[in-house]
């Protein structure tokens, strides 16, 4: 079984009669690469949950952007917020600064249309604009902006962007030395845009051993901030790997499965017949032990860990790469050892109890599923087990397979 969940955004802002939207191609010119900062927790504040608004001083610290574009994967960034006065800032990933005002009263950040940032590559100069996103065309390749941009604090700490989500325009390019592009090449251009976006606080921290391409094949350890998400009956983790979202299983018996198959990051294939053979993404799967030899094996359907207190642990081998083609050539990243584990900063997990994998409480489980209704886009109450597609629950919306 996969999930993968999907938040639901706040309500879309009602747009001001002065707002001026305008349509443009979806297509981004910027790569993964480019839009997103690396996740490297050494050195970081791993801050826990910031304490709910209006207090402006308590906005400061490290969130992950997960956002879901409409496709098979939440996407997660790292986000530094920093208070200057009544200003906050948004340090959004590399090049990206987007500055708002806070209305204590509200809980709103208004960010509005601005200069955000510059990128500068092989190509040349790209200076970059941000505003609001208010509608997607995804039939038709196309997307409305709008000079509206705020983003609403609730009181968990999470930060949600008001309207369908931002968008990050080319205002300026000035060429390399030498380059042929022209400023009319880029000048207009979609550099990238995010859709159903909020910030989480950074509230736990993930930690392993991997070893890979990014390692040169050797162990290595690697920490990663994290925004955990607690549903009591499954985890889910943003910022796994410094990628995308892991949910996670958590059984009665002090145990949690995580199913294979979760997508983590775009490969980048171009064309359809690339895409049908790799898949569209790395993703996470099983690994099998023979001997000294690991062995990838993506037919696996879960992997085992333990839930304890404030630690979740991986206690099999896992891997990131694409589906194999018929000589078994693919795309793969690392290796990931046993016993990684995934740890809260402050408390314990719902069904961690105080150390002993087990809930203290006279209801099981089960019946806790059960009193928590289960929903699909109709509106009507579905069963959480056997049901599959978009669900809804909790307030939540998730995808089952």
């Amino acid at each position: 079984m996969k999930r993968f969940l999907l938040f639901v955004g706040v309500a879309v802002a009602a747009m001001t009669a002065s707002a001026q939207t305008k349509t443009v191609s979806m297509e981004k010119l910027a790569t993964r690469s480019v839009q997103n900062a690396s996740m490297v927790a050494e050195g970081m504040n791993l801050n826990s949950a910031v304490a709910a608004a209006p207090a402006v001083d308590a906005l400061a610290g490290n969130y992950t952007q997960a956002n879901n574009n409409y496709g098979e994967m939440i996407e997660c960034a790292p986000v530094t917020i920093s208070i200057d006065g009544a200003n906050v800032k948004m340090e959004l990933g590399k090049g990206m600064t987007a500055t708002g005002t806070y209305d204590s009263a509200t809980g709103v950040i208004n960010v509005g249309v601005q200069e955000c940032g510059s990128v500068t590559d092989s190509r040349g100069t790209f200076e970059l604009k941000m505003c609001g996103l208010s509608e997607l065309d995804l039939e038709n390749g196309q997307l409305s902006i709008t000079d509206d941009l705020s983003f609403t604090v609730d009181d968990q700490g999470n930060i949600m962007c008001d309207q369908v989500g931002y968008f990050v325009q080319i205002s300026k390019f000035t060429p390399a030395v030498g380059s042929s592009n022209k400023p009319s090449d880029f000048e207009g251009r979609t550099w990238t845009w995010f859709a159903d976006v909020r910030f989480m606080p950074v509230n736990g921290v993930q930690a392993g051993v991997e070893k890979g391409r990014s390692t040169n094949n050797v162990w290595t350890k690697f920490t990663h901030p994290i925004s955990i998400e607690d549903l009591e009956y499954s985890v889910n983790v943003y910022g796994y790997l410094g990628m995308g979202c892991l949910a996670i299983d958590v059984n009665e018996d002090g145990t949690v499965s995580v199913p294979m198959g979760q997508p983590m990051m775009e490969i980048g294939l171009q064309t359809p017949e690339e895409i049908e053979t790799y898949g569209a993404y790395l993703c996470v799967y099983g690994v099998d032990l023979e001997g000294d030899k690991m062995v990838s094996n993506n037919e696996k359907e879960t992997t085992a860990g333990t839930i304890s207190g404030n630690t979740i642990t991986i206690t099999e081998y896992t891997r990131l790469n694409s589906l194999w083609d018929a000589e078994g050539q693919g795309y793969a990243l690392n290796y990931y050892a046993d016993d990684m584990t995934i740890t809260l900063n402050e408390g314990n997990y719902l069904l961690g109890g105080n150390g002993t994998g087990i809930d203290n409480v006279s209801t099981t489980l089960e019946e806790r599923v059960k009193n928590s209704k289960t929903y699909n886009l109709m509106g009507q109450q579905v069963n959480r087990m056997e049901s599959k597609g978009l669900l809804i629950r909790d307030g939540k919306k998730y995808i089952k397979k």
